[in-house]
């Protein structure tokens, strides 16, 4: 049985710190001490004991003196490190420019991923008590259509909130969509902004400039606008107390009752103007639609937002929401909606986009970001790497004169860091002039021209910065200065090359193939995007949309609109309606049949009588809508397959005449039955759908062009709108620019992970011309003697190239299975409607790089081809 001894890592310590005349008796105590415990107590509690007294008897009296290397030592040591690097990098200019530039591309988006960031995490910070401002969030379930989660809520839940629990303070309730006209003496200027509670300015620290803050939005009709805005209306004239007219929905009226800042760009809350919640509250009471506002399932247009109390804890509130949830979901067993809450910090980066306040960005594209980042800097440090390791044998015939001379593992191992981190420094440099030619083009991107970001580098950036410069030299510089740290004199001096620098299988392969596994992976990604865009775009939708151009109602008269816009000669048809179809907007309401209790969202459209024929939709049973009044008891409706399906209606000519009921048991009549028509986006499947015919509360005009003079037709129409309204700016998209807008990112994904693509094909391409100098350097002689012999430029093409195709051949076994999973089970799945991924686009990505590898060898052989081999030759 082997003895039990004290660890040696603390046997160590004691020797490192204890004075050498005290060491002896010292270690024998420790020692006794340990055989007893260890025969007493057991090898455990020995083991433990010694290692507390070890650190116990680090004290004054037993540490022995260190003595340092003197500092002018240090600088010498240094400025030789210096010296030595910037002779080296001089030296080899080839090398050392492909390294810089190769470093400083992915650097430069380094750098735009910091700022990024910095700023992301920057959103929302200016409150006061923002670690303790949470925000209601709502899980909905339905029997059918699964569970989503959204950042709004019931005003039901904000109701409750504020009376019944006092772990909470400031309850605010918001009100999207607040908008209108508003006009003072002779001015009038459109107006948007929010309908917020009273406790607004005590739980967010935006900057009251003039009002009172807890009486700003308490009364009816109390309006409170922002300085950039007030500057607009006012001028120099104080607005507070001010009566201004305004042309809304809740509103005629309102006193001007605070002057705020403008919301900081990093605030997820972004308005112009403020209106007093109670304005909204009494005019909904005054229309006699109290209970539709208080409805549980009414969740799309409230968001509450709290701050918790410093006693107590989520679990608490989480506690009260669930019972809440409970009581409000008790009896309904095809719908439930969950409360949850959400901290304030965690809203952006965030992860619930569905019916947001403000902007969103996902925590899944952050991160995404961020590995194709590190992906790409991982590329361009791998490639110092790769050609470090390839010039080692060079450089271990000057370690070994270097170790000879009285050098250690440590000196070398420090040189060559120093000299990567110059190297970096060099490319960071150049890394911040990228950073600032190519900024407006990663501002014109989607996630960023969304104004979340404005890429300006501040002054705070600079340490995550050198730290990312010092992780990115030594990360590179770490393989080469350990395998040339650890080179053996003799083996060098007798010209005897260590196996690990050999040309054989091994480092080289490994990173030559790790940077065209990265490159082939992009340029198949940036193929199947650039493909899935143009798919999206032109799918058919099951109704027209060419040359269709959508105009902004601005919440006018739609009947004034388009009676002005029927006027022009040019235009064809007219239709107003609520939204846009498959551009990604979703209106909906819960519908019921038979059963009270099984209900559904249906996703519905607003539409008038004359929305069927400008959009070539056909009727598979039934009639148009007929003109009716708004004070028509019983609305009409067509709906789709789907819901004929869900409710078990019967065929099309059964289901017409048939009668539904929705929000509020407000009765609808069938009196059409349309196609599946895509109501949603492309990669969602058709669900329940219905045309809801109305008088009112219309979003967007329609209308049919007939005439490529498309120029004049934009002019008359603008025209007949500023005598409508003079106050909105006309505001038209083609419908199949509206539709090209919601795929969008598509398109702004294929930028991104093209332009990676290029910067990985880049630095790959500049890598590979490295090792291709460096191989036809280090095989000169051979091919001067097969050139000797005969060989011509095609087989000396044949011969430097194949290692590399084989390289790259390699490479795509892993890149293109790999990229087609990502895509086929990650990024596709979910897409009811998409491309089937096809051989040119798995084997785009390995074309493009023995494209670009067969160009370089050809350049270098065509380089040899005007040597003389005698030049070569003559000294053998």
């Amino acid at each position: 049985m082997m003895r039990q001894k004290p660890p040696k890592w603390a046997d160590r310590l004691l020797k490192w710190y204890c004075k050498p005349e005290r060491l002896e008796d010292l270690q024998g105590d420790l020692i006794e001490y340990f055989e007893r415990n260890l025969q007493t107590k057991g090898p455990w509690f020995a083991q433990i004991s010694y290692v507390l007294e070890v650190f116990y008897f680090m004290r004054l009296y037993a540490f022995r003196k260190f003595k340092p290397q003197g500092t002018m030592y240090s600088i010498h040591l240094l400025a030789n490190y210096w010296k030595t690097s910037i002779r080296n990098i001089a030296r080899n200019k080839l090398f050392s420019t492909i390294n810089i530039v190769g470093l400083g591309i992915s650097m430069s988006v380094g750098i735009v991923m910091i700022v990024f960031l910095a700023e992301l995490l920057s959103y929302d910070k200016f409150h006061r008590n923002g670690d303790h401002i949470y925000r209601l969030v709502n899980t909905h379930w339905d029997h059918q259509q699964g569970e989503s989660r959204f950042a709004s809520t019931s005003a039901l839940a904000g109701y409750k909130l504020m009376d019944s629990h006092s772990a909470i303070r400031d309850v605010v309730l918001f009100r999207k969509y607040f908008k209108g006209i508003i006009s003072w003496q002779e001015k009038s200027l459109a107006i948007n902004g929010l309908y917020a509670s009273e406790n607004f300015f005590s739980l967010f620290s935006f900057d009251l400039l003039k009002g009172d803050p807890n009486t700003a939005l308490k009364n009816p009709n109390s309006l409170v606008i922002t300085e950039s805005f007030a500057k607009k209306m006012f001028g120099e004239e104080n607005p507070l107390g001010q009566m201004v007219s305004i042309q809304s929905q809740y509103m005629d009226q309102a006193v001007i009752a605070g002057v705020v800042a403008d919301p900081p760009l990093h605030s997820h809350i972004q308005f112009n103007s403020l209106v007093s919640f109670s304005t909204f509250e009494n005019k909904v009471k005054a229309n006699d639609d109290i209970a539709s506002m208080f409805h549980w399932n009414n969740m799309w247009m409230y968001h509450v937002y709290f701050r918790l109390a410093d006693e107590a804890s989520e679990g608490d509130v989480q506690k009260f929401l669930d019972e809440m949830s409970a009581e409000q979901n008790e009896g309904n067993e095809y719908v439930k909606i969950n409360l949850g809450l959400q901290k304030l910090g965690d809203i952006i980066p965030g992860d619930i986009e569905n019916n947001s306040i403000g902007p969103y960005v996902s925590k899944k594209l952050v991160l995404t970001l961020l590995l194709l980042t590190g992906l790409v800097l991982l590329a361009a440090s791998f490639n110092y790497t790769n050609l470090s390791v390839a010039r080692a044998l060079g450089r271990a015939r000057e370690v070994g004169v270097r170790k000879v001379l009285g050098a250690t593992k440590a000196h070398i191992f420090t040189q060559f860091i120093f000299e990567a981190l110059i190297l970096t420094l060099l490319a960071t440099c150049l890394a911040f002039c990228i950073f600032y030619f190519v900024r407006d083009q990663w501002l014109q991107m989607g996630f960023f021209s969304r104004n979340l970001a404005t890429l300006d580098f501040q002054i705070e950036y600079l340490v995550p910065l050198v730290a990312f410069a010092l992780i990115m030299g030594t990360l590179s510089g770490f393989l080469p200065s350990f395998l040339l740290a650890r080179t053996r004199v003799l083996q060098v001096l007798k010209n005897k090359i260590p196996a690990r620098f050999s040309s054989g299988p091994g480092v080289q392969i490994f990173l030559i193939v790790f940077q065209y596994v990265l490159s082939i992976a992009f340029i198949i990604g940036a193929t199947i995007s650039y493909k899935q865009f143009i798919y999206t775009t032109t799918y058919d939708l099951g109704f027209a949309t060419e040359n269709i151009l959508t105009v902004n109602l601005w919440g006018n008269d739609a009947d004034l609109v388009k009676k002005g816009f029927s006027e022009v000669p040019e235009i064809g048809r007219v239709s107003a309606s609520g939204i846009l179809l498959s551009t990604g907007e979703q209106w909906g309401e819960h519908l019921k049949y038979e059963d009270p209790h099984d209900s559904i969202i249906v996703y519905l459209n607003t539409v008038d009588e004359h929305y069927i024929d400008l959009y070539d939709i056909p009727l598979l049973a039934g009639s148009n809508f007929r003109h009716t009044t708004k004070d028509s008891e019983v609305q009409q409706v067509m709906v789709n397959e789907k819901l004929l399906e869900r409710f078990d209606l019967g065929t099309p000519t059964e289901a017409v005449g048939k009668r539904l009921k929705v929000e509020g048991n407000q009765a609808v009549e069938i009196v059409g039955v349309i196609p599946n028509i895509q109501y949603a986006t492309v990669e969602s499947e058709t669900e329940p759908f219905l045309l809801k015919y109305q008088n009112e509360d219309y979003q967007v005009i329609g209308l049919k062009i007939n005439s490529p003079d498309l120029p004049v037709v934009i002019e008359k129409l603008e025209k007949a709108w500023d005598n409508i309204d003079p106050i909105h700016p006309f505001t038209a998209h083609f419908y199949q620019d509206r539709i090209s807008e919601t795929y969008k990112r598509y398109y702004e994904q294929m930028k991104m992970v093209g332009f990676l693509a290029f910067l990985s094909i880049v630095i790959a391409a500049m890598g590979m011309l490295g090792m291709a100098v460096y191989t036809t350097e280090s095989r000169m002689k051979e091919v001067s003697i097969r050139k000797v012999l005969g060989a011509s430029a095609q087989q000396l093409v044949v011969l430097l190239s194949s290692r590399f195709i084989w390289m790259i051949l390699a490479a795509s076994l892993i890149a293109v299975p790999a990229t087609y999973f990502v895509f086929e089970q990650m990024v596709l799945r979910d897409h009811v409607h998409r491309i089937t991924i096809g051989l040119f686009d798995l084997t785009i990505g390995t074309i493009i790089p023995l494209f670009i590898c067969v160009i370089i060898i050809s350049w270098q052989v065509r380089r040899i081809a005007r040597t003389n081999p005698s030049d070569t030759l003559r000294d053998e």
